[in-house]
């Protein structure tokens, strides 16, 4: 990472807590020379953009972001101004607040858009897969070859620059859970449409937003949570309150996206799309390396303070699977018909999106990092 990038991200950082108090886009046109489409592609025209990352700047994820914009800066003459912990866009403002040009690229999850991007929430059935890798690998080919799941990004005024691999969901509770039967009575914490397989286990699924999740645990209003992942848990210290996080098989439950606006992307230089397109399959191979090693790490942090992970036996995986059966998925397919995708288009997707993950996942060496922590664990 060179220097300048380094600096510049020191400035985001500072910027970020100078700015917290507001959630609100921070300074209208943010294109530069790039805004708005883009000139005609001139020899020497440069741009220069805006990020918003609702993230910390030091997770895996937002360090893979980073990492594209350096090798996209270094052969083309970009310039990207990085802005993290909602100090340019809010979480739940970035794909309007992209499309809008109030950023100019931002990282956004879809789970916070079920009306606009119905297709994608697809990710919150369980059992699908747990491989961050084949899923991020599956959404890129998808968005280039499947009509309808382009479409709801570019309706929205946003162009997918690339999906982005985010980890399993897990389970962390207060007390052991060491099976399906411990579900059973207890308060939970889940959202999307994992909670209503959490409902079916005898639990009862609590909405409840993230920064409230520590302190619910510790006063007992609820017994745990899931719909999060093991290296965010940790890095935001809920396991001094659950240090016991199982992985119950459902596997991923959201989607993470690298987005541009439509209108920006369009008017840029056919090289200068080549360029950015290029370095995705790059960027992607380090990502899943990088969530990878932070996994890792997130395990040694773990042990250290005394948690103890677990995975649920295979037998009560398969119960469980067979419990929720296809009602998660045909009320996804309910959901998205509802939002008007047609009912062939569903179908459509739902078939290339196993297809690919069936593709990807042959091809994947990644296991997810609290089942790797289990077995270093001997558990």
């Amino acid at each position: 990472m060179h220097s300048s990038l380094r600096m510049k991200r020191a400035a985001a950082v500072g910027a970020a807590a100078v700015l917290a108090a507001s959630l609100a886009a921070c300074g209208g046109d943010s294109g530069g020379s790039g805004g708005g489409g883009g000139g005609a592609g001139a020899e020497g025209q440069s741009f220069d953009w805006q990020y918003s990352n609702y993230l910390p700047p030091n997770s895996s994820l937002s360090t893979g972001i980073a990492n594209y914009f350096d090798s996209i800066e270094e052969q083309g003459d970009i310039t990207v101004e990085e802005f993290y912990q909602e100090s340019l866009l809010s979480a739940t403002d970035t794909l309007q607040g992209v499309a809008q040009g109030r950023a100019d690229l931002g990282f956004m999850i879809a789970l916070y858009y079920p009306g606009e991007l119905p297709l994608s929430q697809v990710v919150g059935v369980p059992f699908q897969t747990d491989d961050a890798e084949a899923q991020v690998r599956a959404m890129n080919d998808l968005y280039e070859n499947n009509e309808a799941f382009r479409a709801e990004y570019e309706n929205q005024g946003v162009h997918v620059l690339s999906f982005v691999p985010l980890a399993p969901t897990m389970v962390a509770t207060s007390e052991p859970l060491s099976g399906l039967d411990d579900f059973q009575g207890r308060q939970i914490r889940a959202v999307g449409l994992l909670s209503q397989a959490i409902e079916q286990t005898g639990a009862s699924p609590v909405a409840l937003s993230a920064p409230e999740i520590y302190e619910s645990v510790e006063r007992g209003v609820i017994d745990g949570f899931t719909s999060y992942p093991f290296d965010v848990a940790v890095a935001n210290s809920l396991h001094e309150v659950a240090p016991n996080m199982t992985d119950p098989g459902t596997g991923l439950y959201n989607l993470g996206a690298l987005v541009i606006t439509k209108s920006l992307w369009d008017g840029l230089p056919e090289e200068t799309r080549e360029l950015m397109t290029e370095e995705i399959d790059q960027y992607v191979t380090d990502a899943i390396a990088l969530l990878a090693e932070e996994e890792q790490n997130t395990c040694d942090t773990f042990l250290e303070a005394g948690g103890t992970p677990g995975v649920f036996p295979e037998a009560d995986v398969e119960e469980f699977e067979t419990m929720v059966g296809d009602s998660v998925l045909n009320a996804w397919r309910e959901q998205a018909t509802s939002a008007g995708v047609s009912a062939d288009e569903v179908d459509g997707y739902l078939e290339d999106y196993q297809a690919a993950l069936e593709q990807y996942s042959a091809e994947s060496s990644y296991t997810p990092g609290l089942v790797a922590c289990a077995e270093r664990n001997g558990n």
